[in-house]
């Protein structure tokens, strides 16, 4: 990340990087890097090597730091490597010498650097970066979401939710589309309602929509089988007013940011995946949606025959695929040997993917940034 010859690193997996408060303070840290890099004697690709060696571990970020010898010695007053490794299911911090590759200290830590753990409400602020406690967070699947009931805050049953409406690009959920039957006269309709404006609860049974009858008696419908134009913004952002809610692809000043590209999820799913040499190596089998967020956690996928890897199922980071909405397939871009090394899992035995430790490898082993890291959470209920 700091120079070329760091690209390998990053191509095995390995995010190295580092962080300020903001923009002018992290180019300033980022040139006190480089300048590091270049008098260092050992080189920042041996500082990882040592650190994982040390540890029996992997490295999941890098930079440098200022670092104690041990617990009991003073502080060492001019920076060094510092490298996190995930080692047995937990974290270590280790400072390595940048002259004799020694290693310095080392430290069990239950905090990443911002660029890697979940935001909370509450961060820790160090002298050269920023961290802030790793914590779980919700998932769910889509195939699980659809049919969901909805409810609203006097517990009364309005409908369910019929699909959602999603923008691949962006790995966003933007609309649950609803089907309130007989709810308050509304007949057979369908309704796109805003991500934001829906609930999840605790128990996950249902969904609750927090808008009185009166004013949902207003909102505007669709016939099933003649869907609008979701990727008007013009239309959406009329939906999210009536909501109250903001459209993520406006910015302050009422401007849109982004073209929107929606797709149903429930045509998604079920699609074949094809490589970038248009072979067909698997089925993108079921989304994985973070419904306090409104993303797409993961994309789990079967891979079938393909490179002798069976029946397992493979949770995928969104970034690494592409929909294009004209065709009836999907791209997954991950090298072959990137793949068959990926840990899968039972189809009957789904792994815990709101695990922080699965959810921070995961996204690093496919060279994929964690989405949480631009984003607080939505409250729950």
């Amino acid at each position: 990340m700091f120079r070329s010859k760091l690209v390998p690193i990053l191509a095995a997996g390995v995010i190295v990087g580092t962080l300020a408060a903001g923009p002018a303070a992290f180019a300033d840290h980022q040139t006190k890097v480089s300048a590091f890099l270049d008098k260092a004697d050992l080189s920042l690709a041996d500082a990882i090597q040592k650190a994982e060696k040390h540890t029996d571990g992997k490295a999941i970020h890098a930079t440098v730091a200022v670092c104690g010898h041990d617990k009991d010695s003073a502080t060492v007053k001019t920076e060094q490597f510092k490298v996190t490794c995930l080692a047995k299911g937990k974290f270590v911090e280790v400072c390595v010498d940048n002259d004799k590759g020694t290693i310095l200290a080392t430290n069990d830590t239950t905090t990443l650097p911002i660029a890697l753990g979940t935001f909370d409400s509450t961060t820790n602020t160090t002298t050269n970066n920023t961290t802030v406690s790793l914590k779980p967070f919700r998932v769910q699947k889509a195939s699980d979401l659809i049919g969901k009931n909805v409810e609203n805050t006097r517990g009364e049953n309005l409908g369910e939710v019929q699909d959602l409406a999603i923008d691949p690009e962006r790995g966003r959920i933007v609309y649950a589309v609803l089907s309130f039957g007989g709810f308050l006269g509304m007949g057979e309709k369908w309704f796109a309602v805003p991500i934001g404006a829906l609930t999840l609860p605790d128990h996950a049974k249902h969904f609750v929509l927090a808008v009185e009858k009166d004013r949902l008696k207003t909102a505007s419908g669709f016939e099933k089988d003649r869907w609008p134009a979701m990727g008007d913004t013009t239309w959406g952002q009329g939906i999210h007013e009536f909501y109250q809610q903001r459209p993520y692809w406006m910015d302050d000043g009422g401007t849109v940011t982004a073209n929107l590209r929606i797709q149903k999820a429930s045509e998604i799913m079920g699609r074949p995946v094809q490589n970038d040499r248009g072979e067909k190596v698997g089925e993108l089998k079921d989304l994985v949606i973070d419904p306090d967020r409104g993303r797409i956690a993961y994309a789990v996928l079967s891979f079938g025959g393909f490179l002798g890897m069976g029946d397992k199922l493979f949770a995928i980071p969104g970034g690494v695929l592409q929909m294009p909405g004209s065709a009836s397939y999907v791209v997954l871009n991950v090298d072959k040997d990137r793949l068959k090394n990926a840990t899968g899992f039972d189809k009957d035995r789904w792994p815990n993917m709101a695990d922080p430790t699965f959810s921070l490898t995961t996204y690093e082993y496919y060279g994929q940034k964690p989405y949480w890291t631009d984003e607080s959470k939505k409250p729950r209920p």
